[in-house]
């Protein structure tokens, strides 16, 4: 965990000196909304052919889910209200949407798909259910964490590389590679947010009078 301590160090620096000059109308909440918005000009241009246009709005999203995190904890509003159940949910229309489109036309195909869609599939209950956990066990609610942030950036660059590839030369096993390492830091993702919530639980037992017999 000390890596990703150190990580967390550094992105609060440069996130606190960047994000303070973002203009107070510009939302955490709003940035996700615009992310979701985006999914139908994103498949409707994928769907035309233009894949110039569409790799721009994927740019232009992936770009919002960078911003709306760091966003929220600056202003102090992290995990609060609608916007902890909003980002998760909006990540996977955005991020799954196109990858599903790519491999519907034929255009690509991995053995590592079926697990990623499976995991993806998994981290999307986990973070349901601890949201509704959280409505009676504040520790249930682990939010993101460095290797969150790692699979989806690695699922980000093989989604922009599978767009690119009918203009550029794009090797045929940096997709594969990109969602193998997406999956590694997605299981990652998943064993630290479950060793948060036995740390919490057995916290919550000591202090409760459980662990004093």
């Amino acid at each position: 965990m000390f890596f990703a301590s150190q990580y967390d160090t550094i992105v609060c620096r440069v996130r606190d000196a960047v994000l303070g000059y973002v203009p107070g109308w510009i939302t955490p909440n709003g940035l996700t909304l615009v992310r979701l918005v985006l999914v139908l000009p994103l498949m409707t241009t994928l769907a035309l052919g233009m894949r110039g246009a569409a790799t721009i709005i994927f740019m232009i999203g992936a770009a919002t889910d960078a911003l709306d995190g760091p966003l929220a904890r600056v202003r102090r509003i992290a995990g609060v209200g609608f916007g902890k159940i909003l980002d998760p949910i909006t990540d996977k229309f955005f991020f799954l949407a196109p990858l599903l489109w790519i491999v519907a036309s034929g255009e690509y195909r991995s053995f590592m798909l079926a697990p990623f869609i499976a995991l993806e599939a998994s981290i999307a209950g986990l973070g349901i259910a601890e949201f509704i956990r959280a409505e009676w066990r504040p520790w249930a609610c682990t939010g993101a964490n460095v290797f969150g942030k790692l699979k989806t950036g690695c699922e980000g660059v093989c989604i922009w590389a599978l767009l690119i590839a009918p203009s550029i030369a794009v090797p045929t096993w940096a997709p594969d590679a990109l969602l193998a390492f997406a999956c590694i830091f997605g299981l990652a993702n998943v064993a630290a947010r479950w060793m948060q919530i036995r740390a919490f639980r057995m916290a919550e037992h000591t202090c409760s009078g459980g662990g004093s017999r």
